[in-house]
């Protein structure tokens, strides 16, 4: 048994508390803490806005204990009970989804006032508008769903002047997390984990990977990676992350830096095609052949720029596909995968192929 596993069983039980916790993202990882590693946390604590609703009531039946509370105003009564309901929590996952900042700001002081000892940042997810009528405007789209597509590491980001806002949003609130964290002298470790983009949601015609017409569009070279990681994955390894940033001695708990990243399946455009033509072989093989048709990145980011700057305003899927032309969500050479999850031992990372194995 390795010094590490014998630290993880020996050590107390922890108490998480996640917010956002029946979101799309949220109630994956929030269901991981409760099933999987459930043997690590004594208590696992979920904000609600409707305790009844049927995914509060989900997670009840595997064991978390609802809190509500709404995630919608922010004041002096509301940062009191919070700090009220986070009482005794050593780790707190912030995954809100569409709030204001200064509510998810508000969520890491009462952390940093209870002596939380890890918190995870909402790096979790940028909103993508996908539309669902033929009607758009420059600033409204009709009959839209909202929905996390991506953990894009934004630190790396190259859109001066014309960064999405979502992404500035969170990194105001990840400088005043660190920030407040010192000012405060506490020692709660802050985690961004930064995931590229969402296995389930991303093969997707918003990202040029259009397979219902079998035809892939890059920005740039098709050879050119781009990391896709399961939410059950992510759910894994913020579980992981949590326990290891737990551990006794020091040095194990250090092991786990402040910015991750991982990397489940990093594939090109090439690779994707190539999944889904070899399981579409199994049907007809002329139908099975996947187009790739690559555009010049520079055009498009200018293009993208040039959109931006006369206000033409919409959902990040843009910025998304100038970093993936870009490398930027390449993680497969620098990630932590080995941290987590070392040589596979603890569960086996979800790829492409299994996604077009089971059909998309």
């Amino acid at each position: 048994m390795s010094h590490t596993t014998s630290a993880l069983l020996s050590r107390s039980q922890s108490v998480v508390a996640v917010a956002g916790a029946t979101g799309r993202l949220g109630q994956v990882i929030t269901e991981t803490f409760l099933t999987t590693f459930k043997p690590f946390f004594s208590r696992v604590i979920v904000f609600t806005r409707d305790p009844t609703s049927p995914k509060a009531q989900g997670l009840a039946a595997l064991g978390a204990e609802l809190a509500q509370f709404s995630f919608d105003q922010s004041s002096s009564e509301s940062a009191g009970r919070l700090q009220e309901s986070l009482k005794g929590v050593d780790i707190v996952a912030n995954v809100l989804n569409q709030v204001d900042v200064r509510l998810k700001d508000m969520l890491a002081e009462a952390a940093v006032e209870v002596g939380a000892k890890v918190y995870f940042p909402s790096e979790f997810g940028v909103y993508v508008l996908f539309q669902t009528s033929t009607q758009i405007s420059t600033f409204y789209v009709q009959a839209v769903e909202l929905t996390e597509t991506d953990h894009s590491d934004h630190r790396l980001n190259d859109f001066p002047g014309y960064d999405h806002e979502e992404w500035v949003k969170k990194s105001k609130h990840v400088s005043y997390v660190r920030e407040l964290a010192t000012r405060k002298g506490c020692d709660m470790k802050v985690i961004s984990v930064y995931t590229g983009l969402f296995l389930e949601d991303s093969l997707h015609s918003r990202f040029g990977n259009d397979l219902e017409t079998r035809t892939i569009t890059t920005y740039g070279s098709s050879s050119t990676r781009v990391t896709y990681t399961s939410k059950e994955d992510i759910g894994r390894a913020v579980a992981q992350l949590a326990i290891l940033a737990m551990l006794s001695p020091a040095a194990l708990s250090d092991s786990v830096p402040d910015y991750v990243r991982i990397s489940g399946s990093p594939r090109s455009a090439v690779e994707v095609a190539a999944a889904f033509e070899h399981e579409g072989k199994r049907g007809d093989s002329e139908k099975s052949r996947v187009e790739i048709v690559e555009k010049d990145l520079r055009k498009e980011k200018e293009r993208l720029k040039d959109e931006c700057t006369a206000g033409r305003v919409g959902w990040p899927a843009e910025h998304i596909r100038i970093l993936m032309g870009e490398g930027k969500l390449d993680f497969s050479s620098d990630n932590s995968n080995e941290l987590v999850n070392p040589r596979e031992r603890l569960w086996k990372w979800k790829t492409v192929e299994d996604v077009a194995l089971a059909g998309v």
